[in-house]
C-alpha cells in the first residue's frame, strides 16, 4: 500500500518544552524503549522496532482524528497513542498488561517509558494496566481501536475480538505476523521448549484474520499491506525456528 519513503513522510513530530539536558536524563531513565521516539531532535538509544516500522504499521490510521476517541490496546510505551493525539483525537486510553520484568533484554519497562513520553508531551493520554479480555468492563466505547503487534500473544483471540467488537464504533487496526499462505489457517505454537511462560502462541493467515472478523460480525476486513521483515531482521518476538517473516496489516471496519 505505501513505500517507506511514503510513510516516513506521515510520522509523527514530537515536540516537547523541556530542555535537551533534560530530554536526555529522562530517555536515558529507563534501560530500553520497545519503539522508536524522537523528542525535539534527541531519539531513544535503545528501541526494538523502527520509526519506518511502525509508521507501517500505522498506515491505516486516519492523518485527521479530529473528535474522535481512541483505545490503544497493548500500547506499551505508548507511540501510536501519542501519534493519534497528536492527529487530534480527543480521548485516548492506552492499555497494556505488562509493567516490568528484570530481564533487560525483553525491555519490558512499558508503564514507565509511557509515563516519560507522556510528561515530555504535556500529554492527556491515559495510561491503565488491563489486557484485552477486560476491556469489556469499560464504561465507553471508542471510535477507533488499534491493536499492533498483539494478537499472536492471545490464548483466545477470537474473544478478544468479539471483546474488540462490542466496544468499537467505526473500526480496528491490526497488524501482526501472519503465515504466508492463502488458505486461512492458524499455526498453534509448542511453546514449552523455548517459552515457558507462552509468549507467542499463534500464528493467523491473512485470510484466517479476515474469517474471523467478518464472522463476528465485522462489515468489511481487509488486508492493507504486507512486509517481509527477512530472517535477518530481529524485529520483536521474532525466532527463527519458526516462520515469522510476514507481518499484515488491516482494517475491520463495523
Amino acid at each position: 500500500m505505501e513505500n517507506s519513503d511514503n510513510v516516513l513522510k506521515y510520522a509523527p513530530d514530537f515536540h516537547t518544552s523541556y530542555s535537551d539536558d533534560e530530554v536526555h536524563n529522562m530517555l536515558d531513565s529507563s534501560p530500553g524503549w520497545y519503539h522508536y521516539f524522537k523528542f525535539n531532535n534527541i531519539e531513544t538509544k535503545t528501541y526494538r522496532t523502527s520509526l519506518e516500522y511502525q509508521m507501517w504499521c500505522a498506515q491505516g490510521i486516519p492523518l485527521n482524528l479530529d473528535g474522535k476517541s481512541v483505545l490503544d490496546i497493548g500500547a506499551y510505551d505508548g507511540f501510536y497513542s501519542f501519534l493519534c493525539e497528536q492527529r487530534g483525537a480527543n480521548r485516548v486510553l492506552a492499555i497494556d498488561n505488562e509493567e516490568h520484568d528484570e530481564n533487560v533484554e525483553k525491555i519490558q519497562y512499558s508503564s514507565t517509558n509511557f509515563e516519560i513520553s507522556k510528561k515530555l508531551l504535556n500529554s492527556n493520554v491515559e495510561y491503565k494496566k488491563m489486557d484485552v479480555y477486560d476491556i469489556r468492563n469499560l464504561n465507553e466505547s471508542f471510535d477507533v481501536i488499534l491493536m499492533f503487534g498483539v494478537y499472536y500473544h492471545l490464548e483466545n483471540v477470537i474473544l478478544a475480538l468479539q471483546n474488540i467488537f462490542s466496544k468499537v464504533n467505526d473500526v480496528l487496526y491490526l497488524s501482526g505476523h501472519i503465515l504466508e499462505t492463502n488458505e486461512p489457517l492458524l499455526y498453534y505454537y509448542d511453546t514449552s521448549s523455548y517459552d515457558p511462560d507462552g509468549w507467542s502462541r499463534i500464528m493467523a493467515s491473512s485470510q484466517c484474520l479476515i474469517n474471523m472478523g467478518k464472522t463476528i460480525g465485522f462489515n468489511n476486513v481487509e488486508l492493507l499491506d504486507t512486509k517481509n521483515l527477512g530472517k535477518t531482521k530481529k524485529y520483536p518476538h521474532m525466532i527463527d525456528s519458526n516462520p515469522r517473516d510476514m507481518v499484515g496489516t488491516f482494517k475491520f471496519s463495523k
